[in-house]
């Protein structure tokens, strides 16, 4: 299974995009989720939340 995190939450900045990503992570705890952008970087993305997001993914997945 793939996606769950729509690519506008990261415009709001890193904050909100690492407890989107928390939140999605704690409803799929079994293996074998993939989390992926329910579409592309949006262009106004700021670095800075795309990091937080591979942060938070990189920390639940150890």
């Amino acid at each position: 299974v793939q996606g769950n995190i729509d690519p506008a939450i990261l415009t709001a900045g890193p904050e909100p995009t690492r407890a989107a990503a928390e939140s999605l992570l704690d409803q799929v705890r079994a293996r074998g989720h993939i989390v992926n952008l329910g579409h592309g970087v949006l262009p106004n993305t700021p670095v800075e939340s795309v990091e937080a997001l591979v942060q938070a993914v990189r920390r639940e997945a150890q």
